[in-house]
């Protein structure tokens, strides 16, 4: 039964599809005119608008920035990708190496959440299930089979509420809060004690119940109910925190089960990066511990070094999320985007390309809601929900129909099944 709020948007697409096509065209028994016609009836029966004939671009309730491709969910539960798809991470079902505009995932699956990873995508279906399809070679899908998959193949095990695709592994939560890993564990990031492989969730050892888990390229951090933050996994630039316990996992600093972070406010969010992570108290402050190689930790001082408490935000902030990519993290105040960080490939958005900011600068170009920081690029939503990215765009992440590296937003292209 069609929402209140979906009505007139159905109504436009039925105006729109009887204004452009004559009814001659809608009555004509041609199956070309006629298919047409109904395609066109048929996306405003079903309020899901993917792009209407003048190129408009879908909008989206979530995006996931990752290694070298995005995602993005449509709020009818549709996941158009874009970018790298050497390994099938965009999840349509071909072989193209480089899909520059978003494409559909394949399949009628619905989806409520997704992850972008390294060179892998997760997604939690309506239905209940937990899906992830590219690069499988670590056993990242979850499927029991270090095999890749082009299309989504369903985890095995555990019923997810929510998911994280990381580097080379993967992470959920199940409705009691408990935590399971799976994939590449060459640094403990799956907490299992040890650093052996997963091809499936295993559980985390010892990890009290969380509310959200993050999986980054090599560690993986929790929160729970109560604003704790516990990280494990690789420990080299003190990214576990400042009660990291100095434990090995071959000759690599690591903790390979859940570690309190020290130095830390109640906290209501926590992401995690490439070498470092963040956390956001109720009152939208941000504070970043691990690698400050290029300012990632955003406290305004000068990167080189790292450092295992967590260290507040520069300036007077109140963000409302934030986002930690591998080099760079983003967040959003108001109505407006901040970066920090790296801007090799001009990924802090703010029209120039090379050098760190250690501190937060401002996103160019119009408000976004939402953003999500990947590896050497970043994606936001505005308020209608049209995506924006920007920096590198070698693999066309930037889903603008080039290559071309974006030193600020840039509309992504509209998606077209």
């Amino acid at each position: 039964m069609p929402t209140h709020d979906s009505m007139p948007a159905r109504r436009a697409w039925r105006a729109l599809a009887l204004r452009l096509l004559p009814r001659r065209v809608l009555a004509s028994p041609r199956p070309a005119r006629r298919a047409l016609a109904l395609l066109l009836l048929a996306l405003g029966a079903c309020g899901e608008s993917v792009t209407d004939p003048a190129g408009v671009t879908a909008t989206f309730s979530t995006i996931s920035a990752g290694g070298a491709h995005t995602c993005a969910l449509t709020p009818a539960g549709r996941v158009y990708c874009w970018g790298s798809n050497t390994a099938g991470q965009l999840g349509a079902a071909d072989t193209a190496a480089v899909r520059p505009v978003p494409v559909p995932v394949a399949g009628r699956v619905l989806f409520l959440q997704l992850s972008a990873g390294g060179a892998h995508t997760c997604a939690l279906a309506t239905e209940g299930r937990a899906y992830c399809w590219g690069d499988g070679s670590n056993g990242q899908l979850g499927t029991g089979a270090r095999t890749s998959t082009r299309a989504p193949a369903a985890v095995e095990g555990a019923r997810l509420q929510s998911i994280s695709a990381g580097g080379l592994h993967t992470c959920g939560l199940d409705g009691d809060g408990v935590a399971y890993c799976w994939g590449n564990n060459a640094y403990g990031q799956l907490g299992t004690g040890d650093d052996l492989p997963r091809d499936g969730p295993t559980r985390v050892l010892g990890a009290p119940a969380f509310v959200t888990l993050d999986a980054a390229s090599w560690h993986t951090c929790g929160l729970t109910a109560d604003g704790r933050v516990y990280c494990w996994g690789y420990h080299l630039l003190e990214q576990i925190g400042e009660n990291a316990l100095g434990r090995r996992c071959g000759f690599a600093p690591c903790e390979p089960t859940p570690v309190l972070v020290g130095g830390l406010p109640r906290v209501r969010t926590v992401d995690a990066g490439g070498l470092q992570s963040c956390a956001m108290d109720d009152a939208g402050g941000a504070r970043c511990w691990g690698a400050d190689l290029a300012g990632e930790l955003g406290a305004g001082i000068d990167p080189g070094e790292s450092s295992a408490r967590p260290l507040r935000v520069a300036g007077e902030h109140s963000f409302a999320e934030l986002s930690v990519g591998e080099h760079a993290t983003c967040a959003v105040e108001g109505p407006r985007a901040y970066c920090w960080g790296s801007n090799g490939w001009g990924q802090l958005g703010i029209g120039e390309q090379g050098g760190q900011h250690f501190a937060p600068v401002e996103v160019l170009g119009g408000t976004l809601v939402r953003v999500s920081a990947g590896m050497q690029h970043a994606c936001g939503l505005d308020a209608r929900g049209v995506a924006y990215c920007w920096g590198d765009n070698r693999e066309g992440q930037i889903g603008d129909g080039t290559t071309a590296t974006r030193i600020a937003p840039e509309r992504v292209r509209a998606a077209r099944d």
